[in-house]
């Protein structure tokens, strides 16, 4: 049994492979029940390699175990997902994830608090997540509300999700 303290901290590029692996297990494990099992056999690879741009962005945060492992990730940006498109006042959630060992310890809470605090300091007053199904419970208790679905093309496969808005 490992401990469950836990800090978080800016990722850097050198987190990638802890990011990466970190993602694979989340998403392998956490999107069983929401999403057809070949859908993410299909889509996994794709979606579980860290974005070196988000790694040095400075909005990028990585939840650390006693020891250094990677237990949970996330982060916020301006410009929209998987463009570099830019709207006054906006700010959107970025490739969250947390270990399936490491659930309901408040990683992802911290870091969507601290996402939230930042992207309103910074001038943004609306920020966006493009929740994986099954994941808008949590993004609910922190006030965002659905505007309807999305599915974003993954090497050429639509995987559903949610578009969430929260006002800050």
């Amino acid at each position: 049994m490992h401990a469950r303290s836990w800090s978080l901290r800016v990722a850097t590029p050198d987190d990638a492979a802890q990011v990466s692996a970190l993602l694979d297990r989340s998403y392998g494990t956490i999107w069983v029940g929401h999403y057809d099992p070949d859908l993410i056999a299909t889509v996994r690879p794709f979606v579980t390699r860290a974005n070196p741009k988000l790694l040095a962005s400075g909005t990028y945060f990585v939840a650390e175990a006693p020891g250094g492992l990677a237990v949970g990730c996330g982060g916020w940006t301006h410009e929209a997902p998987g463009t570099a498109a830019l709207e006054d006042g906006v700010a959107h959630i970025r490739h969250f994830a947390t270990d399936p060992d490491w659930l309901r310890l408040g990683i992802a809470a911290a870091m969507l608090r601290r996402c939230m605090a930042e992207a309103k300091a910074s001038g943004a007053v609306t920020l966006f997540a493009d929740s994986a199904l099954g994941a808008e419970g949590f993004y609910g208790a922190f006030g965002f509300e659905v505007q309807g679905p999305t599915a974003p093309l993954i090497n050429g496969h639509a995987l559903p999700g949610v578009l969430m808005r929260v006002a800050l």
